[in-house]
């Protein structure tokens, strides 16, 4: 509501490109890895916590492997896709902050479904309401300082800092389980 107001349907749809291209890779990339991950932190959490150390780092490690590695090529192509999918070449940029943010945005799928598994709401909670206020005030800071680039650059630099702050209560919560192989 707020960046619509300040930029109009133009400026607002160039800040929707970031974000609506992120949130989509970010859930194709996560290949169905939250799901697994909630689901075995949440059986095995308890009986077993080093064997749900393993396969959360599992999870974890291949969304954000292969996140990145599909936002490096996007990012790459990110001229061909703005000319030829959006028909707008002034959009490339817009892309790029798409790609920087779909990995830390995919990951946060998947620790989201991980403390879910883990049953720490308070950390969802927590997490979320703190991610939620730096991403507003990331966003309308940027727009207010470089327009529609700015709320997505703001928009970008939220989805890697929600991506921290879950992964920290993460580790919070699992720092003494010991380390277990899985193979």
């Amino acid at each position: 509501l707020i960046l619509s107001n300040m930029f109009g349907p133009a400026g607002l749809a160039r800040f929707f490109v970031t974000q609506n291209t992120t949130n989509t890779l970010a859930q194709l990339l996560q290949m169905g890895l939250a799901y697994t991950g909630m689901t075995f932190a949440a059986r095995y959490h308890a009986q077993d916590a080093s064997y749900a150390k393993a396969i959360i780092t599992f999870c974890q490690s291949w969304v954000f492997g292969v996140a990145t590695l599909a936002s490096i090529a996007a990012a790459l192509a990110s001229q061909q896709i703005a000319a030829h999918i959006y028909g707008d070449d002034q959009l490339v940029s817009f892309l790029v902050l798409a790609c920087i943010a779909t990995p830390f945005t995919a990951i946060a799928l998947v620790q989201v479904s991980v403390l879910n598994g883990l049953e720490h709401y308070g950390s969802i909670f927590l997490g979320s309401l703190t991610s939620a206020g730096f991403m507003l005030g990331a966003s309308v800071l940027g727009a207010s300082v470089w327009g529609p680039w700015g709320a997505a650059a703001g928009f970008t630099l939220s989805a890697i800092f929600r991506a921290t702050v879950l992964q920290w209560h993460i580790w919070r919560r699992q720092g003494s389980v010991a380390k277990k192989d899985v193979g």
